[in-house]
């Protein structure tokens, strides 16, 4: 036999057409029970593999789910990519992971790919903001899930994070702990998830009856090095800050590091809340608050909202929001904790 048998090589071995073999070792009744054992054997011998691309011509259907994602360096989608992975293999499917730098051109191209290797169904974290370019892509009724963030006026099924609670609970800790300069570094503008948890930060200080004071909110994109620059830009206010909340790891990472080379104390000089948690900010000196994401969940929770959706494209949408939870640490002890900067020595990272 040839090193890559086809279908043809087991049927010429048994002495069955092409189409009865393709029948048998699909496990269909119509072929006689001898007949159909006689081909596994067969194929089971010859270490026969199926292919996959060929399977899904015959069959409509390719059992590949596709997951469009900003990237895995942050670890919040590192760790809803393994989450995905796990449901939809568990249901018999395979995953596809394409990434764009949020970048609306890439997203377009990873999702045009995806819909031509005939995926069944995409879960998208979209960077996308009008909907009917969004729209554009897909084909009539295509079963997409958007995971954490919406399309003003795009009807589809969607699930995400509650960033106004989270953020509104960590502006609230830090104003019952006393700090009153509070800072907000956000995500770009243009998305939903970011201008949530801006929202969050105004109302959590209006409704303690402190002013926004618009000097303290600096935009990022959700990258370390904004996070850097923004956290540069804070200090260097005539006024600066009391307590920082930074919107996602990775501009965390930026922010601490020029924490770091500008010596600043935390929570001393600096409280620091941080949305989504990494491991590696257990490996810091003084650990960091956070609001964390049900990442686990939300990947099961996603995967299965578009498992619906492929089985039952006229179902009702559904529109899933789960809560995340403040996890407070050191870097946000009351300030009446705080000891002096001369006792308590300069912020060191790893």
């Amino acid at each position: 036999m040839p090193n890559h048998l086809t279908l043809a090589d087991i049927a010429k071995s048994a002495g069955v057409s092409i189409s009865t073999a393709s029948l048998a070792l699909s496990g269909n009744p119509r072929v006689a029970e001898k007949t159909r054992l006689l081909l596994q054997e067969i194929a089971q011998r010859l270490n026969y593999q199926p292919n996959a691309m060929a399977q899904g011509l015959v069959s409509r259907r390719s059992s590949v789910i596709g997951l469009v994602i900003p990237g895995v360096r942050n670890p919040y989608f590192a760790r809803v990519v393994e989450s995905v992975e796990l449901a939809v293999r568990a249901a018999g499917y395979r995953l596809v992971v394409a990434t764009t730098g949020e970048d609306p051109k890439r997203e377009k191209e990873a999702l045009r790919s995806l819909i031509g290797h005939r995926v069944e169904g995409i879960i998208v974290t979209s960077c996308a903001t009008s909907s009917a370019e969004f729209s554009a892509v897909f084909p009539n009724n295509f079963p997409v899930v958007l995971l954490g963030r919406r399309i003003a006026g795009l009807e589809a099924d969607f699930l995400a994070i509650d960033h106004y609670a989270g953020t509104f609970s960590a502006i609230s800790h830090l104003l019952t702990g006393g700090y009153r300069r509070i800072a907000m570094i956000t995500g770009p503008m243009q998305l939903s998830d970011a201008r949530s948890r801006l929202e969050g930060y105004r109302n959590a200080l209006s409704t303690r009856g402190h002013p926004v004071d618009e000097t303290l909110i600096v935009q990022g994109d959700f990258g370390e090095a904004s996070g850097h620059r923004a956290m540069l830009e804070l200090l260097d206010r005539q006024e600066p800050p009391d307590a920082v909340y930074v919107s996602n790891i990775l501009m965390l990472q930026g922010a601490l590091g020029l924490l770091r080379q500008r010596s600043v104390s935390i929570p001393q000089q600096l409280a620091v809340i941080a949305n989504d948690r990494s491991d590696w900010l257990d490996l810091l000196p003084v650990p960091v608050s956070t609001v964390e994401q049900p990442t686990d969940s939300m990947g099961s929770i996603a995967a299965e909202m578009l498992l619906r959706r492929i089985t039952d494209r006229s179902r009702k949408f559904e529109q899933i929001e789960l809560k995340p939870s403040l996890v407070i640490r050191e870097s946000s002890q009351p300030v009446s904790n705080n000891r002096s900067v001369d006792e308590a020595g300069s912020f060191t990272s790893v």
